[in-house]
């Protein structure tokens, strides 16, 4: 992002640069801390699923399907990755509207 970029968005918008930016800053605050935020609830969810996942393998009394709980483990846990994903982006256009359209804009 340069000045000349800042100028330019603010001209198609018909606001002031100070006020780009303003928004800019906020909403890389909101993104950064939904980031974390969403990192921490991946990491949870996945050991919740391996804790959960071990206990029934180790109970479970047929030795042939142990390995299918792995399979079931990385399709959840993928599911989880994508709807954590178009999670994110729906809050981030909740909480900062302005800051996406200048996002779409920027790029």
């Amino acid at each position: 992002m340069t000045g000349m970029d800042l100028v330019q968005v603010a001209d198609m918008l018909g606001i002031t640069p100070d006020r780009v930016f303003e928004i800019c800053t906020k909403g890389q605050r909101i993104e950064g801390f939904l980031g974390i935020l969403f990192f921490v609830l991946w990491v949870f969810g996945a050991l919740c699923l391996a804790r959960r996942l071990a206990k029934i393998a180790h109970e479970d009394e047929y030795e042939e399907m142990r390995g299918y709980y792995g399979v079931a483990a990385l399709i959840i846990l993928i599911t989880l990755t994508i709807f954590l994903w178009y999670t994110y982006h729906f809050v981030l256009q909740l909480l900062c509207p302005e800051y996406m359209v200048i996002k779409e804009i920027w790029r």
